[in-house]
């Protein structure tokens, strides 16, 4: 059986991953390595990557580029302020919430557009009911700093519908809400502790597919 989730969300609008603050040295990716290589291998980032993309071959026009992946501590992220946000990369990825509360509590609210979505079989025969969709998250009307409207977020979800509580199965399927929150109203043992973020930097195409930046 697959893992119930693998899911990518990003705020929208962000010209590289990382941010402008220099790449670490060989030694110092080595030791990151080491240190956070259990939580995942970065052959297994990547793989995970070309596995969610694959779903979705339209996004980058299917040229997934060069991508490099890189462990950072939670004190590396970048105080910069991405585009289309209130918040600064650090304020939206460190910290122990969902990114989803922390956008909805600085807009007000999100609504979802679905890009594309589908069901499908699990490989191998397995019985697995899998669910796949791509989205953007919208900040609503009123939303501050005249963002109502405009994409804050993208994400692709990829989910064994088999896995989930009915509650969120039923939410997932109605295409109406962000996961973070049906998993924030429906679960109440979860637990979101940060330890390290990959800072990943990918190819032009898919870049500008991700942040709407040429």
């Amino acid at each position: 059986m697959p893992p119930c989730v693998h899911a990518t969300l990003a705020p929208q609008g962000s010209e590289s991953a990382g941010g402008s603050s220099g790449l670490p040295s060989a030694h110092e990716a080595q030791a990151k390595q080491g240190e956070f290589g259990h939580l995942q291998t970065q052959a297994d980032a990547e793989k995970t990557l070309r596995m969610l993309l694959a779903l979705f071959p339209e996004v980058g026009h299917g040229d997934t580029g060069p991508s490099s992946f890189t462990w950072i501590r939670p004190d590396e992220v970048p105080e910069q302020q991405h585009s289309r946000s209130l918040l600064s990369f650090s304020q939206s990825l460190v910290h122990e919430e969902h990114l989803t509360k922390v956008l909805q509590d600085q807009l007000t609210g999100l609504d979802v557009v679905v890009d594309r979505s589908f069901l499908h079989d699990g490989q191998g025969g397995t019985g697995d009911k899998l669910y796949s969709r791509r989205i953007f998250l919208t900040a609503p009307d009123g939303a501050p700093n005249a963002l109502a409207g405009h994409r804050v977020a993208h994400a692709i979800l990829h989910t064994n519908l088999d896995c989930l509580p009915a509650a969120v199965r039923d939410g997932v399927r109605s295409e109406m809400i962000p996961f973070g929150r049906l998993l924030m109203q429906h679960v109440r043992e979860r637990c979101v502790l940060l330890r390290a973020c990959w800072r990943v930097r990918v190819g032009a195409s898919l870049l500008t597919d991700f942040t709407g930046h040429t």
